[in-house]
């Protein structure tokens, strides 16, 4: 699905009617009125309704949805009259008769896809430990299955003027793709954008101590990565000249320092002041390991919403 806002202009606030984390929603709310201050998008308030028992697809659980939904209506409509977002609909409350996490999950995607969304935006409580292994992720958990754009937003999202963003990627084909989708984005919020990349010096002992070649001979670190870093930055170079055909102000920012590649996107993120972290996420058999790694972590602990998109 295209995501550029000047086409579809439509975002899906996925809420929870009875969330009690006051911080991560404002944090929320205010990325919202920044991105509507910016140009005119629709924003629709959804609301996933589904039993709190074990029990499916039976007639109690009919009963319950038909006698709970008019009070979560309420309860959802009470929230959104208290917030003034141009662009802001009438909520809705979809219902889903399985408590099933994932086909939950699956059916707030599928209305999304089917509603020609652009955008799913949700805030996250960004458990830590055992609370977030017993009771899961739903945001976390959406981003394995949505096929539609997600940006979540977490109670560490302090920068939310959307000035700046940062587009964490490993300049592959693949992410190449991605990056049109950031370019149009930063044209509609006249952002700038910080093409981002790690090369992490702590890949593994073999790595730190230098590298032996099959012909004989061996390459410490500093030879090894030096031809690496030249290769990313041509790359990098293509993709800054198309970015400035644009009119867009970007520059390329190379880390390969020791630490993960989730820690140096969230320092840059800091220390640049981003408004909003663009990651991909990799479809396919092992897209749960991948959003396992860097995404989840940047998600948890990112100063700014976090935009994750789908490589197929």
């Amino acid at each position: 699905m295209d995501s550029d806002l000047s086409s579809k202009k439509k975002i899906i606030w996925a809420i929870d009617a009875f969330e009690d984390d006051k911080v991560s929603r404002l944090n929320l709310i205010l990325a919202l009125k920044h991105l509507a201050s910016q140009r005119p998008i629709s924003i629709e308030p959804v609301y996933v309704l589904t039993p709190t028992d074990s029990e499916s697809n039976t007639e109690e659980t009919k009963l319950w949805l038909q006698h709970y939904r008019p009070s979560a209506e309420k309860v959802l409509k009470g929230v959104v009259d208290e917030i003034s977002i141009d662009g802001l609909l009438p909520p809705i409350v979809i219902t889903h008769s399985r408590p099933n996490r994932e086909q939950t999950v699956q059916a707030l995607a599928n209305y999304a896809e089917d509603s020609n969304a652009d955008w799913i935006i949700i805030s996250t409580h960004a458990r830590q430990g055992l609370t977030r292994l017993f009771l899961g992720s739903f945001a976390e958990t959406l981003l394995l299955y949505a096929k539609t754009p997600v940006v979540v937003v977490g109670p560490r999202a302090v920068h939310t003027q959307i000035n700046q963003i940062l587009f964490a990627t490993d300049l592959s084909d693949k992410a190449n793709l991605i990056f049109e989708n950031v370019l149009k984005i930063a044209v509609d919020l006249k952002a700038k954008i910080t093409v981002f990349h790690s090369l992490s010096l702590s890949l593994s002992p073999l790595l730190q101590s230098g590298v032996s070649l099959m012909g004989g001979g061996w390459v410490t670190p500093p030879d090894f990565m030096g031809p690496v870093e030249s290769e990313k930055q041509k790359l990098a170079e293509k993709w800054i000249a198309r970015a400035l055909e644009k009119g867009i102000i970007a520059n390329y920012s190379l880390s390969m320092g020791e630490g993960s590649a989730s820690q140096a996107i969230l320092k840059e993120a800091e220390i640049k002041n981003i408004g909003l972290i663009a990651l991909a996420a990799e479809s396919g058999a092992a897209e749960a390991a991948v959003i396992g790694s860097i995404t989840r972590q940047v998600v948890r602990e990112a100063p700014c919403p976090v935009w994750v998109m789908r490589t197929e």
